[in-house]
């Protein structure tokens, strides 16, 4: 009995030590910046739009997402992502500081971390850039797209575009 007793007791111990290794390398993946010290929020106006029909043949479409700090605590944007190598986003602050070109991590996408702060009554302006002809001729079709960021305490912000692409 006390052999059996003993494997369950190291059972026990090895597997708390994974699940606790396990939850502190979840907190702090590589290549992500954590943001804990935005206090305040940030509203969005708009937070999806649709460019409708575009041509490859025409370039670049770029669309501006306009967020607004309605609190009284200044938050603190850090990491951005967009969800595809054909996207990139800029960010700028009314006051004029702006971040980026942002894009898709481990493609090869720009840098992740704004590093930039919208004080109370600020405005924040996302310009996200689609370009139909990323994905060649095989790109044609419906697409959807988005950008995200990391504003701290609250969930990430997520504003997305969808486009119809044509040769």
């Amino acid at each position: 009995m006390t052999k059996k007793t003993w494997v369950i007791a190291a059972s026990l111990v090895i597997g708390g030590g994974i699940v606790f290794w396990g939850y502190q390398n979840s907190q702090a993946l590589p290549g992500k910046q954590i943001n804990n010290f935005s206090f305040g929020e940030l509203a969005v106006a708009e937070s999806s739009y649709d460019f409708g029909e575009v041509s490859m043949a025409r370039g670049l479409v770029n669309h501006e997402f306009v967020l607004s700090n309605t609190s009284s605590a200044p938050v603190n944007i850090g990491s951005v992502e967009t969800t595809c190598m054909c996207t990139t986003a800029y960010l700028k602050v009314s006051g004029g500081k702006e971040a980026g070109p942002f894009g898709m991590p481990g493609h090869g996408g720009p840098k992740a971390a704004a590093s930039l702060t919208v004080e109370p009554g600020e405005k924040l302006i996302v310009r996200a850039v689609f370009d139909p002809a990323a994905h060649g001729p095989a790109g044609v079709g419906a697409v959807e797209r988005a950008v995200i960021m990391d504003v701290g305490k609250q969930e990430p912000i997520v504003v997305s575009f969808k486009a119809l692409v044509r040769p």
